[in-house]
């Protein structure tokens, strides 16, 4: 990519990855759940911060620098329609509404708006806020629309008469400004905010309740979002790492939110970009992607089995001693990527049963 990527997202049926950059460039590839496969380049007239598809994985939209919104046809690439001077200033978020009726911005201007998808005119007034606003999400019937940026509050609009919506409630909790929004796929109450203030956070709506502070690594985390069996989550971070987390929705169901439901690490950070990530997506339970300023994208492979088999796949055959203590025991190997400890740091599993016999077959 050209510069900064700020702009990620995946189609609603996870066959499609989208990404864009700061000179306008958005590459589409094609997902099979494993592999991605480049399929289309197309340009927004200037840089991208957002990206969104509809619920119908018809259409892309776009937006950014130069204050237009773009939608495109998710198969050809072709510009399906767009609005110009949709707002004054950067548009940070965009969010089709679950029904695809609505398409939802956010704005440094200040202001949050509703436009019509089949008129692309504005629904009633924009939505006013302190300060500039850059995270936007609805819920899952689409009733709400929630939105955040530099002032420290979540603003929750009632979006039941969107000609006229009255004023919001407002989630309290971070100290700094809001930076991400994003709903849990399972649970649909389940809220995670990341902020500036170095914190991530996760939200009952129903309940009005969020966990204490989750700490990274000191760092503001740029982004987060939720694999889609909604058990984990991923951070981006402006250390140049990617955090993994795990939270445990059974106990949430059965104890109180705020003492059941703080997410906990998993292991180490992630490393490999050499720039602050600013964001990151799950494409699948296994496959993780992330993307820095310096407009790199890494893939991360979390199946354990696919790691287990290439170790084997080097050796083709157990470990003798020697190579148990080089490449196993307690060390981090680049080629072999230290192929028991490093899961069981990350996910807390050690070698299953169903590991290879190579491996196996070299523990003590």
């Amino acid at each position: 990519m050209d510069g900064e990527v700020w702009a990620l997202a995946k189609s609603w049926d996870g066959k499609q990855f989208a990404a864009a950059d700061e000179a306008g460039n958005i590459r589409i590839w094609d997902f099979n759940g494993k592999i991605l496969k480049e399929s289309k380049t197309f340009v927004h007239p200037d840089g991208v911060l957002t990206l969104a598809y509809s619920h119908d994985n018809k259409w892309l939209a776009s937006a950014g620098y130069d204050q237009s919104i773009r939608v495109w046809n998710a198969q050809t690439g072709e510009e399906a329609w767009h609005i110009d001077n949709a707002h004054d200033d950067q548009i940070w978020s965009l969010m089709f509404s679950p029904d695809d009726k609505w398409l939802a911005s956010a704005s440094f201007d200040k202001t949050a708006k509703l436009w019509d998808t089949t008129t692309h005119k504005q629904i009633g007034k924009p939505l006013q806020h302190a300060k500039g606003v850059y995270a936007l999400t609805f819920n899952e019937d689409g009733t709400q629309l929630l939105v955040a940026g530099y002032d420290f509050d979540i603003y929750v609009w009632d979006l039941t008469n969107p000609a006229s919506v009255p004023s919001p409630s407002l989630l309290k909790g971070h100290q700094a400004a809001v930076n991400i929004l994003a709903f849990n796929p399972v649970y649909p109450s389940i809220l995670a905010s990341t902020s500036d203030d170095k914190t991530l956070l996760l939200w009952n709506l129903d309940q009005g309740d969020h966990t204490p502070p989750a700490t990274g690594l000191n760092e503001s985390m740029e982004a987060v979002t939720f694999n889609p069996r909604g058990d984990w989550l991923a951070s981006a971070t402006n250390n140049k790492t990617v955090l993994l987390w795990q939270w445990k929705a059974e106990q949430c169901a059965i104890n109180r939110f705020a003492d059941a439901c703080q997410p906990e690490r998993l292991g180490i950070p992630l490393t490999g970009h050499q720039t602050a990530v600013e964001n990151v997506i799950f494409l699948s339970d296994e496959v993780l992607i992330s993307s820095s300023a310096d407009g790199q994208l890494i893939l991360w492979n979390l199946d354990k089995q696919f790691w287990y088999k290439h170790a084997c796949a080097i050796v083709n055959r157990p470990f003798n001693d020697a190579e148990y203590n080089t490449y196993i025991q307690g060390k981090i190997n680049v080629t072999l990527l230290d192929t028991v400890n490093w899961f069981s740091d990350r996910f807390g599993s050690g070698t299953s049963e169903a590991a290879p016999s190579c491996i196996r077959d070299s523990l003590p």
